[in-house]
């Protein structure tokens, strides 16, 4: 065997390695919103809406922990670290996870998550010794960080009601913990937390004249508490306010004789000779802050951390998308990912990814663009983008540059109560490289526009059944006769499709129709417009998919796939090897290209999506990367379906020699693949061993069988790749040891 495995090495030494792993799940977030920061050495840990980000001070770099690297979610809403450097996080939906930088493991501790309780989030985290209490929405939890073991569980203070909002723990002489109803101190001498009589309560409104309560310290040997009122300090067992009187304080923190009190728009720190206003952040919320010592202070912001160090401020922010919301997703020429961020007041603009580094558009970046209400984009083939905005028309990307399309340089008509504001939907360009535009709520009734190539406009209006200015037009798909297929999601609700048959001035020979439930659809409410690779049109709607199989005579023959059948469907996007990626409100379903059979389910319980509601999916068929966007941000998913290539070349083989161990179900991939190639596996010899059709792409896999599905012994065997005819060839060895 050694002489072999010698053979094996030298034969395929020089072999190319495939440097995409098939199924690698990555996700990618806005960690901007930081909500609690932790200090270990000389890395800072930051709790965000997007997942967890380590940033290294002294070598300038970052590490981010989203659901794709192991945790349980990525709504982070507390972070601590333990003794042995174990960094403890707590999220939106009760999870408590703690990371071991040391081995990259995770301890998954999901106690509170499993409730039954409605409201389960970790509020905060305090660690003392080894005792981690954990203030949750229903209670005070003390776990042991060594063993992991729950110690107590406090449901009751005293007289608050069972089972209050616990905001935040803190310790001094002893422990002191503030709730929705008020503050809890526990009793001197007092050992059993559980029990509500260890507890001194002072309620808000009657003995803390507030709203609201977020933490107590001990200052200057008093009690102060930080309160949406200002700043308490409890006198002879009454508490008034100290400083910043009805002002709300979003956190204080003291450090020797100084207190710090972090405001939402500033910080300023307390000394016994005055006040003194150290930070000011007018334009961006402060959500809490860390003081390592008076040179060093960490404030947490709804735009990263803003580090005081040296009377310098520095921002700590990964690079990353302008929001975790992704409505809608394409790639374009060059493989950049676009994605439309939201409308009106909930766009952040346009994100593009590279791959690496995330660039973000919006009005500061590039005032041209006016709005950030920008929904939709679409990479055309020409290798421009189009940018659906909410009331500002479109924006077309070309050679680096923007260029605005509205009310004030095109004759689109907007909505009836301003004719101005003008919605676009959605953009698509047709077989002769034409514009189409859906106009959300044109005025003029005339919903579907082009804008030429040639620079011209023409608007068309639909005469049956009429479409007017009240009803509500959304998506677009054109085929491969160049038919407009779009939807009217308020109105005379169903599918509508248009062909000009390239006659823009020209009425009369134009076609057109509806079809809705009553006439083949399962459902009028389309949600979801593709064209597959044969040409079919995939129409998603509340309960399912229908497949219009013959376009040029749409209601002939229109079927339905039933995998996904009484499911609501919220977006369809089509491979490159036509399998149907359908996104619900209950994850992904991967079909086949027919739409018969399921390939794969992916959702949060068994995959890093972090959630089950899909709102985008697009592929990059050169990559075979699958991006799927979200409302808590997007994920993505190294497949094999790939775009096959257009000529054989070289076959790269991989693993490469191919270890199989007892009955192993492991495959090697054959990559560097024709459409539709036909492979022969032959023994050196000659013999054939195996035969197959890929599955469509640059990329077909062998599992190591022969024909009759036995394993094969261990030696050298040739891979043939063929096309149909068998004019064309490629060639390739592997070595399969057997152990």
């Amino acid at each position: 065997m050694k002489s072999f495995c010698f053979f094996v090495m030298m034969l395929f030494a020089s072999s190319k390695v495939f440097t995409q792993e098939i199924g690698v799940w990555k996700n990618y977030t806005d960690m901007r919103n930081v909500k609690e920061i932790s200090l270990s050495g000389n890395n800072v840990w930051a709790a965000t809406e997007g997942g967890v980000f380590k940033y290294d001070l002294s070598a300038d770099d970052f590490d981010t922990f989203t659901k794709s690297e192991g945790f349980s979610s990525q709504n982070i809403t507390a972070v601590d670290i333990d003794a042995n450097g174990n960094i403890w996080v707590g999220s939106q939906e009760g999870f408590i996870n703690i990371y071991n930088p040391s081995d990259n493991s995770i301890k998954k501790i999901l106690d509170i998550s499993s409730t039954d309780k409605t409201l389960k989030q970790i509020n905060n985290i305090l660690i003392d010794g080894s005792n981690v209490y954990v203030s949750s929405d229903f209670g005070l939890s003390v776990i042991n960080s060594e063993t992991f073991a729950f110690n107590e569980t406090v449901l009751k203070f005293e007289n608050f009601v069972s089972e209050t909002k616990v905001n935040k723990t803190s310790i001094g002489n002893t422990i002191y913990v503030t709730t929705e109803s008020g503050i809890a101190v526990l009793k001197t001498g007092a050992t059993n937390l559980s029990a509500p009589e260890s507890w001194v309560t002072y309620s808000l409104g009657s003995q803390i004249t507030a709203d609201e309560v977020c933490e107590v310290l001990e200052f200057q040997g008093s009690l102060i508490a930080s309160t949406d009122k200002g700043v308490f300090r409890l006198t002879n067992n009454i508490w008034d306010v100290f400083l910043f009187n009805q002002q709300e304080i979003k956190d204080i923190s003291v450090n020797g004789d100084f207190l710090y009190v972090l405001l939402s728009n500033g910080l300023y720190k307390i000394t016994n000779s005055g006040d003194e206003f150290i930070y000011n952040s007018p334009n961006t919320i402060l959500n809490s802050v860390f003081v390592q010592n008076e040179q060093n202070i960490f404030i947490a912001s709804a735009n990263g951390i803003k580090y005081l160090t040296n009377n310098n401020v520095e921002e700590i922010i990964p690079n990353g998308p302008g929001s975790n919301s992704f409505q809608n997703l394409t790639v374009d020429t060059d493989g950049n990912l676009w994605a439309g961020s939201g409308k009106d007041l909930f766009g952040a603009g346009i994100f593009k990814f590279d791959g690496n580094e995330w660039t973000i558009y919006n009005t500061t970046s590039n005032p041209e663009l006016i709005t950030n209400a920008y929904h939709k984009a679409y990479a055309a083939p020409n290798g421009k983008v189009y940018l659906s905005n909410w009331g500002n028309g479109f924006a077309e990307f070309a050679n680096g540059a923007f260029t605005s399309y509205n009310a004030s340089n095109t004759d689109l008509v907007g909505v009836s109560e301003n004719t101005n504001f003008i919605a676009i939907d959605a953009i698509q360009n047709d077989l002769n490289n034409n514009t189409w535009l859906i106009n959300f709520l044109s005025n003029n009734a005339k919903p579907l526009s082009v804008h030429t190539a040639d620079g011209q406009w023409f608007h068309f209006s639909f005469p049956n059944p009429s479409i007017n200015s009240t009803e509500e037009c959304i998506l677009l798909a054109i085929d491969r006769n160049n038919t407009k297929w779009f939807a009217v999601q308020k109105g005379t609700v169903g599918l509508y499709y248009y062909n000009e048959k390239n006659t823009f001035n020209t009425l009369s020979d134009d076609s057109y129709g509806f079809i809705n439930s009553s006439n083949g659809l399962n459902a009028s409410d389309v949600k979801a417009i593709v064209v597959d690779q044969r040409g079919e049109i995939w129409v998603g709607t509340s309960v399912g998919v229908d497949v219009i199989t013959n376009p040029s005579n749409p209601t002939s023959g229109i079927r339905q796939a039933l995998p996904v059948r009484f499911e609501s469907i919220s977006c369809i996007a089509v491979d490159p090897i036509n399998q149907k990626w359908i996104g619900t409100q209950n994850g992904i379903y991967v079909l086949t290209s027919d739409g018969v059979r399921v390939v794969a389910e992916y959702s949060s319980s068994n995959s890093p999506l972090p959630t089950n509601t899909i709102r985008s999916i697009t592929f990059d068929e050169k990559k075979g990367i699958a991006y799927i966007g979200t409302d808590f941000g997007l994920s993505t998913l190294t497949t094999p379906s790939i775009e096959p290539n257009e000529q054989f070349g070289e076959l790269f083989v991989f693993p490469n020699p191919f270890i199989i161990e007892g009955q192993s179900n492991e495959q090697i991939t054959i990559d560097g693949l024709i459409q539709d190639s036909q492979i022969k596996i032959l023994s050196i010899t000659g013999n054939l061993i195996n035969e197959f059709a890929s599955p469509g792409g640059r990329v077909a896999f062998w599992n190591g069988r022969d024909l009759n599905g036995d394993l094969v012994t261990s030696g050298v065997y040739i891979i043939v790749a063929y096309d149909a005819e068998a004019t064309s060839v490629a060639k390739s060895k592997v070595a399969v040891i057997r152990k």
